[in-house]
């Protein structure tokens, strides 16, 4: 199998994002049709670069291949992998390795994750870090978006 990389810069506003909608056309979806014209097989296009914003983002998905999901999360000195979700891996600035950490995961894996920490914080009125009612009233477009899959956000 052989493997390409290119570098393109666009304009977003005529997309409803990088990765694959069905309220419109997204990156993905140009670059993996293009990438078939020319080849005439079949591709998942991988991404990574820097948002208008100066977000830092990578996307890696092909969800009828085999995988797990994925999350990297760079800062100034490391870059925090999740892969598979559970676990974590961190790489450090002018390293090439990565090196798995221990998550204290054990009430995630008898409860559901994350639920057995709010619920504990709700009933002891330690409310830090949770969302006030005015603030969930707030997101629900945003939830809204996530749900109906039209997360193109302004």
């Amino acid at each position: 199998m052989q493997r390409y990389k290119i570098k393109i810069e666009y304009d977003g506003t005529p997309f409803v994002g990088w990765q694959f909608q069905k309220n419109g056309l997204s990156v993905q979806e140009v670059l993996q049709k293009a990438v078939f014209n020319l080849f005439k097989e079949k591709v998942v296009v991988t991404g990574a670069g820097r948002t208008e914003n100066g977000a830092l983002f990578s996307y890696q998905a092909d969800w009828a291949a085999p995988g797990r999901w994925g999350v990297e999360i760079l800062t100034d000195k490391h870059r925090l992998i999740f892969r598979p979700l559970e676990k974590l891996q961190i790489q450090e600035i002018g390293s090439f390795c990565s090196k798995f950490y221990e998550i204290d995961d054990e009430l995630d894996k008898v409860y559901k994750p994350g639920l057995y920490r709010q619920v504990q914080k709700f009933l002891t009125n330690k409310n830090d870090g949770m969302c006030s009612i005015n603030e969930h009233v707030s997101n629900l477009s945003v939830y809204d978006k996530i749900i109906s899959g039209k997360n193109n956000f302004p």
